[in-house]
């Protein structure tokens, strides 16, 4: 473990990056979508919209109640804790693990931080085919959506970091 801090400094600058970015995402949508015309990215698929959702994703616990505000809040810090706890818990060399674990800490603490501030979460993203529409996201949304899956997948074992430390094998000389 004398390097071990080396790698973990590179997760937590793409987590850092990667919160930075959510962040200028977010005010940029604000002072240029709020009151201003939709940006069509991509047209009949994507655009750029503004929107505020006071609960999580696809809207669900969205009273708007400032005890609702805090507790999502609170159960976001207990989060983003949980996964700050197990990428400390996992092997430095796990690179894809420890991906998952900065793309999950950096959107969490990006809704968080929106959240604390204004009780809403900044989306933007509108994703869409003719009329049908998937609810409007943001970056942070992305990276938890992204991480989730590649945790999904490594607990299904598909493409999943098996990197151990090498120990020396025992010998009855150790016994």
């Amino acid at each position: 473990m004398t390097a071990d801090w080396r790698p973990r400094v590179l997760y937590a600058a793409v987590a850092a990056a990667l919160l930075g970015f959510d962040r200028w995402t977010k005010v940029w949508a604000a002072s240029r979508l709020q009151f201003g015309p939709d940006v069509d990215v991509v047209p009949g698929l994507a655009r750029f919209v503004y929107a505020e959702n006071p609960g999580i994703a696809f809207s669900l616990f969205n009273s708007g109640e400032q005890t609702t505000r805090w507790i999502l809040a609170s159960f976001a810090v207990t989060a983003a804790c949980v996964v700050a706890a197990m990428a400390l818990r996992t092997s430095a060399s796990a690179w894809r693990s420890q991906l998952m674990y900065a793309l999950m800490f950096a959107g969490i603490v990006g809704n968080l931080i929106d959240r604390v501030r204004t009780g809403r979460v900044i989306d933007f993203i509108d994703v869409y085919i003719g009329t049908h529409h998937w609810p409007v996201f943001n970056v942070a949304d992305s990276a938890i959506t992204i991480g989730a899956v590649l945790l999904g997948l490594e607990l299904l074992g598909i493409g999943a970091d098996h990197r151990t430390e090498q120990r020396e094998p025992r010998t009855d000389a150790d016994s």
